[in-house]
Protein backbone atom coordinates (compact mmCIF):
# COMPACT_ATOMS: atom_id res chain seq x y z
CA UNK A 1 0.00 0.00 0.00
CA UNK A 2 1.39 2.99 -0.85
CA UNK A 3 0.73 6.53 1.22
CA UNK A 4 -2.09 7.71 -0.74
CA UNK A 5 -4.05 4.42 -0.50
CA UNK A 6 -2.94 5.15 3.30
CA UNK A 7 -4.73 8.64 3.51
CA UNK A 8 -7.95 7.24 1.22
CA UNK A 9 -8.27 4.74 4.12
CA UNK A 10 -8.00 6.90 6.81
CA UNK A 11 -10.72 9.55 5.19
CA UNK A 12 -12.32 6.89 4.50
CA UNK A 13 -12.37 5.28 8.02
CA UNK A 14 -13.05 8.55 9.75
CA UNK A 15 -16.29 9.50 7.29
CA UNK A 16 -17.33 5.80 8.37
CA UNK A 17 -16.24 7.04 11.86
CA UNK A 18 -19.40 10.28 11.62
CA UNK A 19 -21.80 8.24 10.02
CA UNK A 20 -21.88 5.85 12.70
CA UNK A 21 -22.16 8.69 15.17
CA UNK A 22 -24.55 10.55 13.63
CA UNK A 23 -26.91 7.29 12.54
CA UNK A 24 -26.84 6.99 16.30
CA UNK A 25 -27.70 10.18 17.10
CA UNK A 26 -30.72 9.46 14.73
CA UNK A 27 -32.20 6.07 15.87
CA UNK A 28 -31.60 7.85 19.62
CA UNK A 29 -33.80 11.06 18.74
CA UNK A 30 -35.94 8.63 16.97
CA UNK A 31 -36.78 6.77 19.89
CA UNK A 32 -37.00 9.68 22.35
CA UNK A 33 -40.03 10.76 19.80
CA UNK A 34 -41.28 7.51 19.60
CA UNK A 35 -41.35 7.90 24.28
CA UNK A 36 -43.08 11.36 24.16
CA UNK A 37 -45.41 10.51 21.45
CA UNK A 38 -46.50 7.53 23.65
CA UNK A 39 -46.30 9.87 26.92
CA UNK A 40 -48.50 12.28 25.10
CA UNK A 41 -51.66 10.16 24.15
CA UNK A 42 -51.10 8.62 27.73
CA UNK A 43 -51.39 11.85 28.93
CA UNK A 44 -54.25 13.01 26.77
CA UNK A 45 -56.66 9.61 27.35
CA UNK A 46 -55.89 10.28 30.98
CA UNK A 47 -57.20 13.62 30.46
CA UNK A 48 -60.06 12.64 29.02
CA UNK A 49 -60.58 9.43 30.88
CA UNK A 50 -60.00 11.97 33.84
CA UNK A 51 -62.76 14.44 32.76
CA UNK A 52 -65.13 12.14 32.44
CA UNK A 53 -64.46 11.23 35.89
CA UNK A 54 -64.71 14.39 37.54
CA UNK A 55 -68.10 15.27 35.03
CA UNK A 56 -70.05 12.18 35.83
CA UNK A 57 -71.37 13.32 39.05
CA UNK A 58 -73.30 16.41 37.31
CA UNK A 59 -74.43 14.49 34.24
CA UNK A 60 -76.38 12.03 36.77
CA UNK A 61 -77.72 15.35 37.86
CA UNK A 62 -78.52 16.52 34.58
CA UNK A 63 -80.03 13.14 33.78
CA UNK A 64 -81.88 13.16 36.47
CA UNK A 65 -83.56 16.77 36.31
CA UNK A 66 -84.28 15.36 32.43
CA UNK A 67 -86.17 12.74 33.44
CA UNK A 68 -88.33 14.56 35.87
CA UNK A 69 -88.48 17.07 33.18
CA UNK A 70 -90.27 14.61 30.83
CA UNK A 71 -92.38 13.56 33.82
CA UNK A 72 -93.91 16.30 34.21
CA UNK A 73 -94.76 16.99 31.04
CA UNK A 74 -95.97 14.09 30.59
CA UNK A 75 -98.39 14.72 33.54
CA UNK A 76 -99.08 17.66 31.94
CA UNK A 77 -100.33 16.32 29.42
CA UNK A 78 -102.43 13.80 31.16
CA UNK A 79 -103.84 16.29 32.70
CA UNK A 80 -104.80 18.01 29.82
CA UNK A 81 -106.19 15.02 28.28
CA UNK A 82 -108.45 14.34 31.04
CA UNK A 83 -109.63 17.84 31.13
CA UNK A 84 -110.58 17.61 27.47
CA UNK A 85 -112.67 14.55 28.78
CA UNK A 86 -114.45 15.80 31.07
CA UNK A 87 -115.56 18.25 28.86
CA UNK A 88 -116.70 16.93 26.51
Amino acid sequence: MNDEDRELLKVAVKLSEDNNRMLSKLYRNYWWSRFWQLAYYVVVVGLIFGGYIAIQPYLGTIKQVYSDLINKVEAVKNIRTTVQNLTK
